[in-house]
């Protein structure tokens, strides 16, 4: 199984709300999809440049029907998967919420309707996933000392 395989599974592996299980996972791995993408992110936001998903060549788009129950909390927890595993495999990754804060704008419906997403799902995590492009081999500090209480 290839790295992005494995990456996704884990994320399918994530625990969602009574085991309901309704996120989708969408995979652009064609760089005409990822530059669609930006180009209807920078329409529907207005913007003329648009850098969000540093040149990362897959993007995974997290989607669950927009009326689910635990469409935020299951799609966080499939995100988290995804980047702890990919963190593991010594890829880059990193989450972007863009599609998620103008998923009812027509045009971005119609992009994901052409990526084989009924309009009645939302996007609500991307996912951009790559090799790093700088040495992160130092470990991120932790202040647990300040973040984790115990009550005896």
């Amino acid at each position: 199984m290839n790295d992005l395989s494995l990456i996704l599974k884990a994320g399918l592996a994530a625990p969602s709300g009574k085991n309901l299980q309704e996120c989708n996972l969408v995979v652009l791995i064609e760089e005409r999809s990822i530059s669609e993408t930006i180009q209807t992110i920078k329409k529907a936001k207005n913007i003329e440049r648009y850098t969000g998903f540093y040149r990362a060549p897959v993007l995974v788009l997290v989607c669950a029907p927009r009326e689910a129950t635990y469409g935020v909390q299951d799609s966080a927890c499939i995100i988290e998967n995804i980047l702890i595993a990919a963190t593991s495999l010594k890829l880059g990754g990193t989450w972007n919420n863009q599609l998620t804060t103008i998923s009812d704008n027509k045009d971005v419906i119609s992009l994901l309707s052409n990526f084989g997403i009924a309009s009645n799902y939302k996007v609500y995590g991307t996912i951009l996933l790559g090799y790093p492009l700088f040495n992160a081999s130092k470990e991120k500090q932790i202040d647990e000392k300040n973040r984790i209480f115990y009550i005896t």
